[in-house]
């Protein structure tokens, strides 16, 4: 028995897991390297530039890789993902935060960047999922 759109859901969640471990994990490894174990009472420029890059690839790489589980639609699937991703952007801006080392425009940013990454991610696998017939050059 198939289930419609059981591929979509479990696409844009593997997509959604894949961004939260990698920034997760990420920004732990970055923060070890940089603080090596120090604490700080505000994070650096070079930490909050060095974690945007980090969701910026995570996005990529999750959008890529929701548009290879669903390639009958991949970048209506990187969408799925980017408007998923947009959610924790929107949660971090209206909810009240916990003392943070970030700046409280960071989490909206991040967030941007991820969306803007699957989106991204998933050009790079299926470039040419336009309308028309694609063109290839010679």
């Amino acid at each position: 028995m198939r289930v419609p759109g059981l591929r979509t859901i479990v696409a844009i969640a593997c997509g959604y897991v894949v961004v939260l471990v990698m920034t997760l994990i990420g920004s732990v490894v970055i923060a070890l390297v940089m603080f090596k174990g120090q604490p700080v009472a505000v994070a650096p420029p070079k930490y909050v530039a060095g974690n945007a890059v980090l969701w910026l690839v995570a996005g990529i790489i999750a959008g890529a890789l929701t548009a290879r589980m669903a390639p009958s639609r991949p970048l209506y699937h990187a969408a799925g993902l980017c408007v998923a991703i947009s959610a924790i952007g929107v949660i971090a801006l209206v909810s009240p935060s916990a003392q943070s080392l970030l700046p409280k425009w960071y989490e909206p940013l991040a967030a941007a960047l991820g969306a803007a990454g699957a989106i991204a991610g998933g050009i790079i696998v299926h470039p040419s999922t336009g309308s028309g017939p694609s063109t290839g050059s010679g």
